[in-house]
């Protein structure tokens, strides 16, 4: 799927999302309406923002997660205010 697409999915969807504020469409029905009608919201897309979703949703491989452990904390006495 390109960059293109992604941005366009995303559109539909939340645009059924947010249509009626009384009745509002289920993720599910949300994510079915995108699937079926995306190329209907093309002109709508930009590519800024095909790449602002597929950079945000880029996960870590597992080897990263299990060879970084926990987060560190920073013991550093340069971040403590000085009174």
């Amino acid at each position: 799927m390109d960059r293109m697409e992604v941005a366009a999915r995303f559109i539909a969807f939340t645009a059924i999302l947010n249509r009626d504020h009384e009745n509002p469409a289920s993720p599910q029905e949300a994510g079915q309406f995108a699937r079926e009608n995306w190329a209907n919201f093309l002109p709508y897309a930009t590519e800024g923002l095909g790449n602002f979703l597929t950079d945000r949703t880029v996960l870590p491989r597992a080897s990263a997660l299990a060879r970084n452990g926990r987060r560190r904390r920073n013991t550093s006495k340069e971040f403590e205010l000085v009174s």
